[in-house]
């Protein structure tokens, strides 16, 4: 699990951490809404989504694709462009995930409408 704590820093412990089941919850210094659920091995990349949801992570994205693309010849040239078109690719699964989901949503809305006639 990743939290974060009073000072700003993150904590990563396990989801079976014996202190996180018997620890009491603090309402002001680690309230459980604000706990993120992710995997130890986690990388920065997926607290940032998981802190930002779907469309904040994808203006995330967008903003990064900007900034390495009008940076490309003035620093890293190549390795930038690649940078960018990674944030990209992350861009365009979060929207095709969304666009997914939706289909999936109004495919069993649709479902339920035919069941009730």
């Amino acid at each position: 699990m990743i939290r974060f704590n009073n000072k700003g820093g993150i904590i990563v412990t396990s989801s079976d951490d014996d202190n996180e089941k018997t620890a009491p919850s603090d309402s002001v210094r680690m309230p459980k809404h604000y706990r993120l659920e992710l995997p130890q091995n986690a990388e920065a990349i997926d607290v940032v989504r998981a802190v930002l949801g779907d469309r904040g992570f994808e203006h995330f994205c967008r903003g990064n694709v900007i900034k390495y693309v009008i940076r490309a010849d003035k620093k890293n040239g190549l390795e930038d462009l690649e940078k960018a078109q990674v944030y990209l690719g992350w861009e365009i699964e979060s929207r095709q995930r969304r666009a997914d989901d939706l289909d999936h949503f109004f495919d069993g809305l649709g479902e339920i409408v035919k069941q009730e006639d």
